[in-house]
């Protein structure tokens, strides 16, 4: 894929690919077909100032869609979701709490979509910020990103992956 000689076209923005923890034993499931496994990606929609069409576009809100690789959470599970993008890319730190992630935004409850490009379902979420989807500095590129659940009780980790180009 990085040397060109993939099929798969680029759709611009960055993508995560998110699976059950590396710290949670797959035996301690109570059944594999229930893990959840979610793709998130983000897009910086381009954005101008209403009043002034010769004014460059700019970078405006990000915006966050989950797609479910397997059945999606029962409605209303993902009100206390949070998404915790940190300031490592290490995922042997997984499950270490992580009280200053690099950005953090909730998952408001959304309807749930059916996707007619994946056919999966989606998500919508619009990040409260405009993320850099570029590496270093203030970029998200090559940064850990969990699904957490009750940020501020347990905070369960449900999912994690590494934010990479899409």
């Amino acid at each position: 894929m990085c040397n060109g000689h993939s099929s798969r076209t680029s759709k611009g923005g960055a993508v995560a690919i998110l699976n059950i923890p590396f710290h949670q034993k797959i035996s301690s499931r109570s059944n594999r077909d229930e893990e959840l496994q979610c793709d998130i990606l983000f897009n910086n929609q381009p954005s101008r100032d209403a009043d002034d069409a010769s004014t460059p576009i700019r970078d405006g809100p990000t915006g966050a869609t989950l797609r479910f690789r397997n059945s999606p959470p029962k409605e209303g599970t993902t009100d206390r979701w949070w998404v915790l993008i940190h300031r490592d890319g290490d995922l042997r730190n997984s499950g270490v709490p992580d009280p200053h992630p690099f950005y953090s935004f909730p998952i408001l409850s959304a309807s749930p979509t059916l996707s007619r490009e994946s056919g999966s379902m989606e998500r919508a979420v619009t990040v409260p910020d405009a993320l850099d989807l570029s590496v270093g500095g203030k970029g998200i590129i090559g940064r850990r990103v969990s699904v957490v659940r009750d940020l501020k009780g347990k905070g369960e980790t449900l999912m994690e992956g590494i934010i990479g180009y899409n």
